[in-house]
């Protein structure tokens, strides 16, 4: 006999859940052409698939896809983390290519979302999602990686601007990025995990200098940013 304090999980999906598994897979065999399917596998191909993968993410961007978690007031659909879930498997089911602004559609548009001022979500959200504009990640250091407190990059005020210096490492698409989120530290006064700053910039001016990380396999999608 069951105990009676034993709770039962019913891990099976709602009919919604179902019918919009159904309705995923009905748009990928609509919408995704053969050729782009499982291009990921035996490795990444960013040099070849650069502008597939950011064909790829506009179609997405277009059908709403990107904003599939996103308040139904901000444009999105509110789905659920199950639905989403759905959404990732079918996904990979069908072997979809990744999209190029990855990083920025999952977690720089957001953070904007809630926390960015009224022009930076206007002047940036509809372009990140596009791909219009792509972001890569500046947290990993040399000597800080999952522990951002040990970040050394600077950043200064100086004649009204903020003036950065330090090294990035394992940066994910920085190559071919037009912009970085990155950290850097801003005061190093108290705590070590405190005194840290949000900052977007231009990969393109002058000073930014990106060398890319070639690995066994041959690839190169990370870099080091200076």
């Amino acid at each position: 006999m069951r105990p009676a304090n034993l709770r039962v999980v019913d891990l099976s999906f709602t009919k919604e859940e179902e019918s919009f598994r159904e309705e995923v897979r009905s748009w990928l065999d609509d919408n995704l052409p053969a050729e782009w399917r499982h291009r990921g596998v035996g490795g990444y191909r960013e040099d070849d698939d650069e502008d597939l993968q950011r064909r790829w993410q506009r179609m997405l961007h277009e059908a709403g896809w990107l904003k599939l978690g996103w308040p139904k007031e901000a444009g999105g659909r509110g789905a659920t983390p199950v639905m989403q879930a759905i959404y990732q498997e079918e996904m990979a089911r069908a072997g979809a290519p990744m999209i190029l602004g990855r990083l920025g559609v999952t977690l720089l548009a957001p953070t904007l979302l809630g926390h960015g001022t009224q022009w930076q979500q206007d002047e940036y959200i509809d372009r990140i999602l596009s791909g219009d504009l792509v972001f890569c990640q500046g947290f990993s250091e040399p000597d800080a990686g999952s522990d951002l407190a040990g970040l050394r990059t600077r950043a200064e005020r100086k004649d009204g601007k903020w003036v950065l210096n330090g090294q990035k490492t394992w940066s994910s698409g920085a190559h071919y990025a037009d912009k970085s989120f990155l950290l850097a530290r801003t005061s190093t006064d108290g705590e070590a995990h405190k005194g840290i700053g949000f900052f977007l910039v231009d990969m393109h001016q002058p000073g930014v200098e990106v060398r890319r990380i070639r690995q066994m396999t041959g690839g190169g999608e990370f870099s080091e940013i200076f």
